[in-house]
């Protein structure tokens, strides 16, 4: 089973194996390089035959079904093949492995559905398991850490980027005392706890230690503002006679009990604890030396594939890399013990 990466791009798609008709000829060569000429073929016909050349699933969006193509190509590389025929926008869905493509989706330039995966037009890379099952996350888990093996091994010192989820929830003085000792370089962090789940970007130069510091004073700004403004709420709705039962004053009770929960995290683990950190430029053997920390390490995921490589000379900004961080299989929060990080 395939855990999967979506790459998107602003083109459109072409074809794969061998195949004459009257209007147009398709051959994929033994080295993967694909021959084409096809003279007003419908979209929707030649991207069928990708499909069933390539094995990889396909889908076109009705709105290009009937678009006419009409390319000669010779000895072409797949991605070539897409840029040539298009213009408008599609998917190519890689798997975990970062090598194969295992599906393909085509959309009019600027019809993208908007939001999630498949939104904006920008070209971007998502790394995250597409089965969210136990078993799905764990095939996950090791097909992106086989990877990085293969990196460790090829080139150990090759610079790369990784998203590193944890196995329980870490404190954020926890944090900052595990960077400290891995001398990691961090970009963004995800915190969560109950419903409060985000995070962000670092800015470069500022020591941990300071962003967590003022993260902690924000949160307790956030509580007592937050509280005041919703005692001011309840009083107004009482005046107008409303019961706790109604949904405005439900309201009121929810966002209270969202307070409570943040301010315990402030008042026993200093802050929100955090899920997992984006960190930038490191070795490929230093990054795959953590995956043997089973304890606080959950996943390395490598943002990182082969593919990319073939992509980039084709595409004029870089693909923006996405991590979608694993949430730790326990509710277990982890703090330093006593004298660490110091």
């Amino acid at each position: 089973m395939f855990r999967l990466i979506l790459l998107l791009l602003t083109f459109v798609i072409v074809s794969s194996s061998y195949a004459k008709e009257d209007d147009f000829l398709f051959t994929m060569h033994p080295d993967r390089f694909f021959s084409v000429t096809a003279k007003s073929v419908p979209l929707k016909r030649i991207v069928d035959k990708v499909g069933l050349s390539v094995g990889i699933k396909v889908f076109i969006d009705p709105r290009l079904s009937d678009k006419k193509v009409t390319v000669d190509l010779k000895r072409v590389m797949l991605v070539e093949l897409l840029q040539r025929v298009a213009g408008e926008n599609y998917v190519l869905v890689y798997a975990a492995n970062g090598k194969d493509v295992v599906g393909l989706h085509v959309f009019p330039m600027g019809k993208t559905p908007p939001g999630g995966p498949l939104g904006g037009s920008s070209p971007r890379v998502f790394f995250s398991p597409k089965d969210r099952t136990p078993k799905g996350i764990k095939e996950y888990i090791e097909e992106r850490h086989a990877v990085l093996k293969r990196l460790a091994e090829e080139s150990p010192n090759k610079k790369i980027d990784a998203h590193i989820s944890f196995e329980k929830l870490m404190t954020p003085r926890k944090l900052v005392a595990w960077v400290n000792e891995q001398k990691l370089k961090i970009v963004d962090m995800r915190f969560k706890w109950n419903e409060h789940t985000g995070g962000g970007g670092i800015v470069q130069g500022v020591p941990l230690e300071r962003v967590m510091e003022e993260a902690l004073e924000e949160n307790k700004s956030i509580v007592e503002d937050g509280r005041a403004e919703l005692s001011l709420y309840l009083e107004e709705y009482r005046k107008f006679g409303l019961k706790d039962n109604s949904s405005e004053v439900q309201e009121v009770f929810r966002s209270s009990r969202s307070l409570d929960s943040l301010d315990l995290a402030v008042k026993k683990y200093g802050g929100i604890p955090y899920q997992s950190v984006q960190v930038e430029s490191h070795k490929a053997k230093d990054l795959y030396a953590m995956t043997k920390d089973k304890e606080v390490v959950r996943l390395v995921d490598p943002l990182y594939f082969d593919a990319i490589g073939a992509v980039n000379g084709l595409l004029t900004n870089e693909p923006r890399k996405i991590a979608i961080p694993l949430d730790p299989e326990t509710t277990e929060v982890v703090d330093i013990k006593q004298g660490e990080g110091k």
